[in-house]
């Protein structure tokens, strides 16, 4: 994989206003001079290598997720 320091493309995603300022805020309470892209980008990588998985919701959309 390339070095993901590299930004060649971007990635967009819509959620909810709320939702937006509520990243937003705990993106700042982290330790480290962290942006929303600097975190939204090292999870996109870390979903990549496996790193980082999702549990679904109650209401989870089915085809996005491999339950045995």
């Amino acid at each position: 994989m390339k070095d993901p320091k590299l930004k060649q493309d971007v990635l967009y995603v819509r959620v909810a206003p709320e939702v937006k300022a509520e990243f937003a805020k705990v993106v700042a309470n982290l330790t480290g001079p962290w942006t929303c892209s600097d975190v939204l980008r090292e999870l996109v990588v870390a979903f990549i290598e496996k790193r980082v998985t999702l549990k679904p919701p109650t209401d989870a959309k089915e085809n996005l997720y491999n339950e045995s």
